[in-house]
């Protein structure tokens, strides 16, 4: 009865990742496939060649490239689990940048944006469990809060170099990012990619121990949960306590491709500049300018 049971189990993962359209059942490449999942580099044919995979050493088929071969490789070693054959497809989709659309026949749903969408929900329930368990003692307002803190852009762009996805990520030089310099943006977008990648492919279980061990691992949490980042409700606070009129934000500036764009925001007190700052989402130019006119603020009445 247990084979059985985790026979099914198995099999509604497969018809999942089915549904979702990011497994090939055949467990082996069609054509087209290998056609759009090609980059540039020498490529062979040959079959697959099996190593220990209770490791996640096993190696990958030839026919991909070269590059993208070192890419599957190496990712497995990071996840600790073989890549099957009919696995390969999506986690080389789940490195692959929105900018490599415009220059390969790859089109917007063959890149990472549709798994990054999954990845971040993914997310959301597991460090909502961890966090739950860990402080049992903490209010729905402070769980809130800290797994925002958990789940933005920053920290998991921080747990995205710490795995070293930035190395492996597949990514235009024309969008104005390297290996070595990938926005945090960027990095955010390919953990939580991974993150669905392996929810599609490994099933719930092995993605939940995935997240755990690498939030454990590389974040602080006690420190983290303890860190005053909300500039905006303290610049807020710090108005009303002084019986002043409530700040007003509005872009100032707007730079950088459309998948790369750059904000910048004003701060503006009774119709005065008070801070500006820049970011790569709107959010997060916003806390940064609030901070500059905090700062201000403290200066002038100091």
């Amino acid at each position: 009865m247990f084979q059985s049971l985790k026979h099914w189990l198995k099999l509604k993962e497969t018809q999942k990742a089915v549904k979702y359209g990011e497994v090939d059942t055949s467990g082996v490449a069609t054509t087209s496939e290998r056609t759009t999942e090609r980059t540039s580099g020498e490529t062979t044919t040959g079959e697959v060649t099996t190593g220990d995979s209770s490791t996640g050493n096993e190696l990958i088929r030839n026919e991909h490239s070269l590059e993208d071969r070192d890419r599957l490789n190496r990712l497995q070693g990071l996840i600790g689990s073989p890549i099957n054959p009919n696995e390969e497809t999506i986690f080389l989709r789940c490195l692959r940048h929105r900018s490599l659309t415009d220059l390969k026949s790859f089109r917007s749903h063959e890149t990472y944006e549709r798994l990054e969408f999954l990845g971040d929900a993914i997310l959301e329930l597991i460090v909502s469990e961890l966090i739950y368990e860990i402080y049992p003692e903490e209010d729905e307002g402070f769980l809130t809060k800290f797994r925002a803190k958990i789940v933005r852009g920053k920290t998991l762009a921080l747990l995205g170099e710490k795995l070293g996805l930035h190395e492996l990520a597949e990514i235009s030089v024309s969008s104005g990012a390297g290996k070595r310099h990938i926005s945090q943006g960027i990095l955010a977008d390919l953990f939580e990619s991974l993150v669905a990648a392996l929810y599609l492919t490994k099933g719930f279980e092995p993605t939940r121990l995935f997240v755990r061990e690498a939030v454990q691992n590389y974040l602080n949490l006690d420190q983290l949960s303890r860190r005053i980042d909300n500039f905006k409700s303290l610049l807020m606070e710090h108005l009303q306590a002084s019986q002043r009129p409530l700040p007003v934000y509005r872009v100032t500036k707007e730079s950088g491709p459309d998948h790369q764009k750059i904000f910048t925001i004003g701060v503006f007190l009774e119709g005065e500049l008070m801070g500006e700052a820049s970011g790569k989402s709107k959010k997060e130019a916003e806390q940064r300018a609030a901070q500059v006119a905090l700062d201000a603020l403290n200066q002038q009445e100091g």
